[in-house]
């Protein structure tokens, strides 16, 4: 750290950057006399000025270095807060009828993908996610990478990547690509039928959802959650679950050294 270049400031015009280069130049090469590197140093210093080291930037942070006692109460506050603290609360919707209403316009307006999705997950032996899943067991047990997703995450990736209608990877295990889009298409036709027969299907089935859904509680206030984290960090910790041993003056500790001979002759 001591033999790095010091920090300079860049020169705000373009020929003080210029001649600052020059000053450098000049003063790495070893042919510069010493009266002239003494004022080219003195230029680059209008120039350039170094900038200082923060307080505390050097030694100053191995003062910060936490110790054992520091670990272990740390370890105690968590150990503290983790019995003390409530259980923490499921995510607050300020707004539920807002939220109910933006879930149903947006199912309102979901396109065929998205309704076919929905579908396929509710139909595992459709052809479409069989082919899904022969391909992600394929990929999962010539994957040797650790960790990996599980064969139905991969699977329902492969569905989704088919049904997005991207014009690569669009094939099977065996690199077919006719069985890809012949089961993809029976998957939207059957989508098809089901809003020619009943267009708001989708939306229905987007409200039971809404409906099965726990109901969510307000979290605890702001002042309540700085007062928990308050109390945690000013708990006290017991230096040792042992009891302290009594102090003894040098006439008591006498005494109980004689008392300690008498009982060894009287017991020979």
């Amino acid at each position: 750290m001591a033999n790095s270049k010091p920090k300079r400031q860049r020169p705000k015009t373009k020929l003080d950057r210029a001649r600052l280069c020059q000053i450098n130049t000049l003063l790495n090469n070893s042919r510069t006399p010493d009266a002239q590197r003494a004022e080219l140093e003195a230029e680059r210093d209008l120039l350039a000025p170094v900038v200082p080291f923060p307080i505390g930037s050097l030694l100053g942070n191995e003062d910060s270095k936490p110790t054992t006692a520091d670990n272990l109460a740390l370890c105690a506050r968590v150990e503290v807060a983790r019995k003390t603290a409530a259980v923490s609360s499921p995510v607050f919707m300020s707004d539920p009828a807002g939220h109910r209403e933006r879930a149903r316009l947006k199912a309102a307006n979901a396109t065929p993908a998205e309704k076919a999705a929905a579908l396929l997950a509710d139909l595992p032996d459709h052809p479409l996610n069989k082919l899904a899943r022969e391909l992600a067991q394929y990929i999962w047990n010539e994957d040797r990478s650790n960790p990996r997703p599980s064969v139905s995450a991969m699977a329902a990736g492969w569905v989704q990547h088919w049904l997005s209608d991207a014009l690569y990877n669009r094939h099977d295990l065996r690199g077919n690509r006719t069985t890809v889009d012949a089961a993809l298409s029976n998957a939207l036709k059957l989508v098809g039928d089901l809003d020619s027969a009943d267009p708001n299907w989708y939306v229905r089935r987007a409200e039971k959802l809404l409906n099965t859904q726990p109901a969510l509680t307000k979290p605890p206030a702001a002042h309540e959650a700085l007062q928990t984290a308050e109390r945690v960090r000013t708990t006290p910790i017991p230096s040792s679950t042992q009891p302290d041993e009594p102090t003894l003056n040098p006439i008591e500790r006498a005494n109980i050294d004689l008392a300690a001979r008498a009982a060894l002759v009287s017991a020979n």
